[in-house]
């Protein structure tokens, strides 16, 4: 059984975390209109178990923690599952082969081998099957990414076009001008199989900022040279921090509404008190 109240604290935690309005997130989670995401959040109504796996692939949280049966939103699971999707539509059902050779726009793939520093992909380190496709389990990826930067870098490759993604490599490179950042990008792009539309113009505001933090949680955390421990990478978008507020908030009313009920228990023991003295004196 759901606790509902929980659950519409939660999911408007993911989405507010995200950076999300209502109708981005309806359109993420194929949703005809707003109305039935605004009723999660209000507490007026449960989505089915359809919404809930949607929730868990787009975000990597698990389902247990959306319930309220557990107090962490991810775990090793659901995070695996929700990449191994993502994994599955970037290699576009190509082999191992055909990835390497970059053929039907796969070198996405490539390129997030190289900002990450093999860190979070290495497609020469990957097991291959009997058939000639990758295995996308990488121990690495689990020692220098946390389970929530993990479901950040899996969302904001779904919703970053590879144009903005080569954009924000190529702007971070640029010491973060823009002068002569498009050209490079499409000269970056084009190392990987891709071509920059003569109408492209760079991100937008919103699109350049999950871009660059996109790049900015695929790159490894620097590091003193001579500290060969890992750092690794954690959230941007930090869910179950932005769910803890709202606890917080909520605590901060109960105690705000114990103290009010506090200071009228006093002020009726006054009253009580000084009617019972006028009774005395009488």
């Amino acid at each position: 059984m759901y606790n509902i109240e929980e659950f519409s604290k939660k999911i408007k935690s993911v989405r507010i975390a995200y950076h999300l309005s209502l109708a981005e997130m309806t359109n993420l989670l194929a949703m005809k209109s707003r109305g039935p995401l605004y009723a999660w959040e209000e507490g007026k109504a449960l989505p089915n178990l359809e919404s809930l796996l949607g929730l868990n692939q787009y975000f990597g949280i698990t389902l247990d923690w959306l319930v309220d049966i557990s107090s962490r939103a991810y775990d090793a699971a659901s995070v695996g599952k929700c990449e191994k999707v993502l994994f599955e539509q970037l290699c576009k059902n190509c082999k191992a082969s055909e990835i390497l050779a970059m053929k039907k726009q796969t070198g996405i793939l490539q390129i997030l081998q190289s900002i990450s520093d093999a860190r979070y992909l290495d497609l020469n380190q990957l097991d291959i099957d009997e058939c000639g496709y990758y295995y996308f389990d990488y121990e690495p990826r689990e020692k220098w990414y946390l389970l929530s930067a993990r479901a950040n870098i899996v969302f904001l490759l779904r919703i970053v076009p590879i144009e903005d993604l080569g954009w924000a490599i190529c702007y971070l490179d640029n010491d973060e001008k823009k002068r002569g950042v498009l050209k490079k990008t499409q000269q970056y792009l084009s190392k990987f199989g891709y071509d920059l539309n003569d109408d492209y113009k760079g991100p937008g505001k919103k699109a350049m900022e999950r871009a660059i933090n996109l790049v900015r949680l695929l790159r490894p955390e620097k590091r003193d040279p001579n500290d060969f421990g890992i750092i690794p990478k954690k959230p941007i978008y930090d869910v179950e921090k932005t769910y803890q507020g709202y606890m917080d908030s909520d605590i901060k009313k109960q105690r705000k509404k114990l103290d009010a009920l506090h200071k009228e228990l006093e002020r009726i023991n006054k009253e009580i008190a000084e009617l019972t003295q006028e009774s005395i004196d009488e």
